[in-house]
């Protein structure tokens, strides 16, 4: 069977409303920018065991996850079989067992890049934030030119209310990229940043930084919200655009919390 390649599918973004994130399941598609090794099988069981669960993973999952384990049964080093069996889980939101077989995985291959950046992502559906964080500077301090663990780092102290230093690691990041000419990762650090500014009810900050990657975010929930607080709870309140931005954030599944709702009459 021809080498697997496993779709980077990165949610850069942990949603402050909610308290889960889903990672959709992951389904190989050819070739990648994304480039695996040592992740494969030379066992032919093994390989026809995957083969027949990635062609039940539209039909069953039940059934997927019996081939996929029934591939690591076969070759306890299959690492693609333990990648499989945790998206697996993660599409059924069992998102301990989903851990414990990227865990197993990375125990295999710790260059498993996509394993390392989906276990921060469990660690966050588990609201388990300094796990997250500790992995993610672990991860920069073995990849320090790898811009996403620092912003991993710096999601892990946002959600642990460490906002000075999430703040001091986006600012680094967003220089660090702009100089670079990574337009895309910047404006992803100026974007948590803004939610740090808004944590921190520095609203005129916080809209600045929203504002200036609105092209970028604008069909975002969670940007949405944001902005919407800005305007609310700014030195010079807009309750129309305020209202304007929180209904958007509210029509892409975003909580509202009650006292938003009250103040815009929603």
């Amino acid at each position: 069977m021809k080498n697997l390649f496993l779709i980077l599918f990165l949610y850069l973004f942990i949603p402050v409303i909610k308290s889960q994130i889903f990672i959709p399941i992951i389904i190989p598609t050819g070739t990648s920018s994304y480039v695996r090794y040592n992740c494969g099988t030379n066992n032919k069981q093994a390989s026809e065991y995957m083969q027949q669960g990635i062609e039940n993973l539209e039909i069953s999952l039940d059934a997927a996850l019996a081939y996929f384990k029934g591939a690591i049964k076969v070759d306890s080093l299959f690492c693609d079989a333990y990648d499989y069996t945790a998206s697996v889980f993660i599409e059924k939101e069992k998102f301990d067992s989903a851990l414990k077989y990227i865990d197993l995985s990375l125990a295999i291959n710790s260059a498993n890049r996509w394993a390392g950046k989906t276990k921060i992502q469990l660690h966050f559906n588990l609201g388990e934030y300094e796990k997250a964080g500790d992995y993610a500077f672990s991860q920069h301090l073995k990849q320090a030119d790898e811009g996403i663990w620092l912003y991993y780092l710096a999601e892990s102290l946002f959600h642990r209310d460490l906002l000075d230093s999430a703040k001091c690691i986006t600012l680094k990041m967003q220089l660090t990229m702009q100089k670079q000419g990574l337009e895309l990762a910047a404006a992803t650090s100026m974007y948590l940043q803004g939610k740090i500014f808004c944590k921190m009810r520095k609203y005129e900050s916080a809209q600045r930084a929203l504002l200036q990657v609105n092209k970028n975010y604008h069909k975002d929930a969670e940007f949405n919200y944001y902005l919407g607080l800005t305007y609310l709870y700014g030195e010079e309140p807009n309750l129309k655009k305020a209202k304007k931005y929180i209904i958007r954030a509210f029509k892409r599944n975003i909580e509202i919390p009650s006292e938003v709702s009250k103040m815009l009459n929603l």
